[in-house]
């Protein structure tokens, strides 16, 4: 079928949609490989600081015997910023040692984050931008592209920046950083800068503040992602050297504001010193709701999602039955009377080209072929392809949208077509396989009209954040088919926007007020199934972003949210205020405009639906204005206080933790002076939900309930374990929702936990900052003594589980006694379990009640038998980096059956107070997991975050 099109040729720019990179997940677990070394970031903040040189810090650091290199110096980079440095422990144990450091605030763990494709915000404004320095965090760019001034350095349109890592990082190889971000393998980065600021040389095209002066700080270049404590890196760099505002599209999921690691402190801190940082919210969507990101979700930060393009880029090819067709590409695709290999002549499989096509499989090169969208990435079905000399591919959709592919992945030429147009183009190939063929002429590319156009993609984020520092997203903007300088990926126009509106209003506005100004002036966006609804404003944000009411209105309002809450903690009186900046008198009309609700759950369910539910048929939120405020005129200069009355909706079921949101409209008659302010609220009490996944693991074991142990292979426990090699118990578990703060202890094989008291409801807020540092000494938890703490298995602002994640770690036998937090000591041989403690949100640690916990069945420790023949080798994967030791036998057990820590014999073992080993009992199915990184699958090693992060490639293509 022919879609239609608007003539339109294509000379150099093209156009491309952010979806390749990151489609979003399917159920398909996979493993992930982990970062080789245990690095830190080691935030310092004492009074000597200022004096305190990094050398003199790591002699400090030797001196308690703590083995480390210094692998990223920011000591003294912006030290007003905040005063860091990132370290490599040679033992992983010493971490605790460190976190115990006189002046260290903050230890976070180095993690893998992904490189998002930034979203693309259109407005229809251009006025010079001169003096605006925009910094962009991505993957480099050629400096020597015309339209971004052909060059580098002083007097230069690219004039700052710096390379953090080479051009053959991966995110596992040292970091070769060098002076020029120049590099011939930035595409990302140069579309980016673009869209930014690219000059007209001659197309036709300008991005949105082309007076602008541009820096890049390369990241990320090769692939393989890069790090957390880079991304922290180019953040001080680009305000040392000056940037105003700073653009990223980086991140992982952590749905937290607060400040619990060293990423999200910095990005607050560069607000506090008026930088704008925008950075997008993310691509898992199919998450469901209660899935931000991390740092995008801090205080500091605009947060942008997005919406379908107006057009996509087709381009025409032809069937030797005489049929013309489009499909959508970035590039052309070339060839003719090529025959079509359909891969699965069966169009109802899901998984068409997930496998090897295998050697029955003819030499694809002279062929196009077909494939159907399904079940695995992109990426995995085009290497498959390759595998066996495709150059050429359709992908046919399993569903209505047609997305937009990168041109030449791999080198192969591809486009994407219709489902009806995939099947028929199936149905003739099986007709007459060898008299079938296609031909694609070099004509024009054109734009095809989207039927979807302005409504917020499914794969954006939804939120809020659990605990509603920063509306989730902040607005939304167009994140896909934009013209650019190369013909790859959708580009970053929001820090050009923000870049504009500061030259057009030639004011300096914090992040707060860009954020107020962005949000209020958006102009809000409809459902997809109902035209008659207003997206939910945790999906749309405030809206789409307008670039010109932006810049011109004369309105200010203070502020760009207002949050609700749950009901516990249920906010119901607002306020904000209106300032007329300008010269004449305005009258503003206030109204009322409810949005779509939704449901975090199906009815009967605790897990959070990765599909977004709308609930009908109840009464929305009620708003009461003050009598003076429903209508009033401002006069040039004046401001006034708004205050409104919220009552949550009715006729919700509390059961599904409905998320209610609406809009405050502030209406004139005058061009951008009418202004909108979004509020939303959670119809439920977080703190009632649950908060460990009690359901089935991940494929393909979903067989297993978690929480669960198992072993190396990661099936059920059915004999002792040597701790030998790979023979170690690994804990695998999921979150059904997010927390604060988790802990897993080790306990007596005959331990029982006592009935749990119900939790506090008060409206005592989370204090974040209690959490941060936390450490629960408490040996005592409902009846049950711990032993100490699985090693370093605290964890500090966790996200709930992705639907196809599972968290697993394999434990090597160390546990942190509670007589000294900071050791890490071994276990003697003997029957444990495991002690899972989850603290609720808005809970309080020294409260029972406000923690849920699960302690595991029994489990033996046994050094003395021999490891089980399907025991991997060491250095094969799932072994661990570090050995355990065995125990010292002839220690004397205190009154809570377990030696005190002796600091003359560090290495000693502790002694379980639980029957001796011999003829244990095992479990079948349920059984532990201890806290780890949450991986797309699992890692499979002892590494735990204080802040999560999914660590995925820099360039994974996956399809939904």
């Amino acid at each position: 079928m022919a879609p239609r099109v608007l003539f339109f040729t294509c000379v150099h720019l093209t156009l491309f949609s952010l979806q390749f990179l990151r489609q979003p997940l399917v159920s398909v677990a996979t493993e992930v490989p982990h970062l080789q070394c245990q690095e830190y970031m080691v935030q310092y903040d004492a009074p000597d600081q200022d004096e305190l040189a990094l050398d003199d810090f790591c002699q400090r650091l030797n001196a308690q015997g703590i083995n480390h290199t210094v692998t990223q110096d920011n000591w003294k980079t912006a030290p007003d910023i905040i005063k860091m440095a990132t370290l490599e422990l040679k033992n992983s144990d010493d971490v605790n040692l460190l976190r115990n450091t006189p002046g260290v605030t903050a230890v976070t763990p180095v993690t893998r984050i992904t490189q998002r494709q930034p979203q693309i915000i259109t407005g229809n404004l251009t006025k010079p931008t001169p003096g605006i320095k925009v910094a962009v965090i991505d993957n480099g760019v050629d400096c020597e592209h015309p339209a971004l001034g052909g060059g580098f350095g002083e007097g230069k349109k690219i004039s700052f920046g710096w390379d953090l890592v080479g051009d053959s990082y991966n995110g596992i190889i040292p970091p070769q950083p060098k002076a020029s971000p120049c590099t011939p393998c930035g595409l990302h980065g140069t579309h980016t800068m673009g869209i930014i600021g690219a000059s007209d040389v001659g197309f036709g095209f300008t991005g949105a503040s082309p007076n602008s002066t541009l820096g890049m700080y390369l990241f990320g270049c090769a692939g393989g992602g890069s790090t957390s404590s880079l991304m922290v890196s180019a953040l001080l760099r680009a305000y040392k050297d000056g940037a105003q505002v700073i653009s990223a599209s980086v991140g992982g999921i952590g749905g937290w504001g607060a400040e619990g690691d060293v990423l999200t402190t910095t990005v607050n801190s560069l607000a506090r010193k008026g930088v704008i940082v925008v950075l997008a919210t993310g691509n898992e969507g199919d998450e469901g709701v209660f899935y931000t990101e991390s740092p995008a979700a801090a205080e500091g930060v605009i947060s942008v999602g997005w919406v379908q393009s107006s057009t996509s880029v087709v381009t025409s090819f032809s069937t030797s039955t005489g049929k013309q067709f489009f499909y959508h590409s970035a590039g052309k695709m070339t060839g003719s009377k090529l025959k079509l290999y359909v891969n699965s002549p069966n169009t109802t499989v899901e998984d068409d080209a997930c496998a090897p096509l295998g050697p029955q499989t003819p030499s694809l090169m002279d062929f196009v072929i077909l494939i159907k969208r399904g079940t695995c990435p992109f990426q995995q079905k085009l290497k498959n392809v390759a595998e066996r000399g495709g150059k050429r591919v359709l992908i046919y959709m399993d569903a209505a949208d047609v997305i937009l592919l990168e041109s030449k992945p791999m080198g192969m030429e591809l486009g994407t077509i219709s489902h009806e147009d995939g099947l028929y183009l199936a149905e003739q190939a099986a007709a007459d396989p060898k008299g079938f063929t296609l031909d694609f002429p070099q004509s024009p590319q054109l734009f095809a009209g989207a039927t979807d156009s302005g409504i917020v993609n499914n794969a954006s984020n939804y939120g809020p954040s659990y605990d509603f520092k920063n509306m989730q997203p902040s607005l939304v903007g167009v994140g896909g088919n934009m013209l650019s300088t190369v013909p790859i990926s959708s580009g970053s126009y929001v820090a050009g926007v923000v870049a504009l509106v500061l030259s057009a209003r030639r004011k300096h506005l914090d992040v707060f007020q860009m954020r107020a100004l962005l949000s209020t002036t958006s102009q809000l966006v409809l459902t997809k199934n109902n035209k008659q609804a207003l997206e939910s404003a945790i999906h749309q944000g405030a809206g789409l972003l307008n670039a010109y009411c932006a810049a011109m209105t004369n309105t200010l309002v203070s502020k760009s949210s207002l949050a609700l809450r749950d009901l516990q903690l249920f906010d119901g009186v607002q306020s904000f205020t209106i300032t007329n900046t300008g010269s004449k008198t305005y009258t503003y009309k206030l109204n009322h405009h409810p949005a779509e609700t939704l449901a975090s759950f199906k009815p009967g369910s605790y897990l959070v639906s990765t599909t977004a539910i709308p609930i009908e048929g109840h009464l929305p939120a009620e708003v009461q204005f003050d009598s003076e405020s429903r209508s009033f005129e401002l006069g040039p200069g004046a401001t006034r206080k708004v205050t409104l009355r919220f009552t949550p909706p009715k006729g919700l079921n509390e059961g599904v933790l409905p998320i209610y949101s609406g809009f405050i409209r502030l209406s004139t008659d005058a061009e951008c002076e009418s202004h909108t302010v979004p509020y939303y609220g959670v119809y439920g009490v977080l703190k009632k939900q649950k908060y460990i996944d009690y359901g089935a693991d991940t494929a393909p074991f979903a067989m297993y309930k978690v929480p669960r142990v198992a072993n190396s292979t990661r099936l059920p426990v059915d004999r002792p374990f040597s701790m030998q090699g790979d023979d170690k118990p690994v804990f695998r578990y999921r979150l059904a929702m997010g927390s604060p703060f988790l802990q897993m202890d080790l306990v007596d094989g005959n331990a029982t936990l006592n009935a749990v008291a119900p939790p506090t409801f008060t409206k005592q807020e989370l204090n974040a900052d209690l959490f941060i540092n936390l450490t629960l000494s408490s040996t005592s938890f409902r009846g049950v003594h711990s032993l100490g703490r699985i090693s370093d298995s605290n964890a500090t602002f966790s996200s709930r589980t992705a639907a196809a994640d599972t968290m697993a770690v394999v434990w090597d036998g160390k546990i942190n006694p509670f007589s000294n937090i900071s050791a890490s000591v071994d276990v003697r041989d003997g029957n444990y379990k495991i002690l899972l403690r989850v603290m609720r949100i808005n809970g309080s640690p020294g409260v029972e009640g406000d923690w849920e916990a699960w302690l595991s069945p029994v489990f033996t420790i046994d050094r003395t038998v021999s490891r089980p023949a399907n025991s991997t080798q060491p250095g094969q994967f799932g072994q661990p980096a570090q050995q355990s030791g065995v125990g010292q036998p002839g220690q004397s057990p205190t009154q809570l059956g377990f030696p005190a820590f002796n600091p003359e014999n560090p290495s000693g073992s502790l002694t379980p107070p639980g029957p001796p080993v011999g003829n244990p009992s095992f479990s079948s199915g349920s059984t532990s997991s201890v806290t780890g990184i949450p991986t797309a699958g699992e890692h499979p090693t002892g590494v735990t975050l204080s802040r999560p992060f999914v660590p995925v490639s820099q360039n994974q293509v996956t399809s939904p």
